[in-house]
């Protein structure tokens, strides 16, 4: 079983996401993909990234190594 916190670790990518990358939004005034997961109730900023796909990858291991068995990457 799990808490709710690993329970909305593992839900799915909003509907209105416009990136279609869970943990990835676009800063216009950047020019660049911003990754970041919340873990304990807190955001982990992990940087900003010329392409979807660097930031996808770094969205990726860091749910991996912090949220576990419980990471939902697509």
């Amino acid at each position: 079983l799990c808490n709710q916190t690993q329970n909305m670790q593992n839900a799915a990518i909003r509907k209105s996401s416009k990136t279609g990358v869970k943990g990835v939004d676009w800063r216009p005034e950047k020019n660049k993909y911003r990754a970041r997961i919340v873990v304990d109730g807190k955001a982990i900023n992990l940087g900003h990234f010329d392409s979807l796909q660097e930031a996808q990858f770094a969205v990726e291991n860091a749910r991996a190594l912090y949220h576990g068995e419980f990471s939902r990457n697509a």
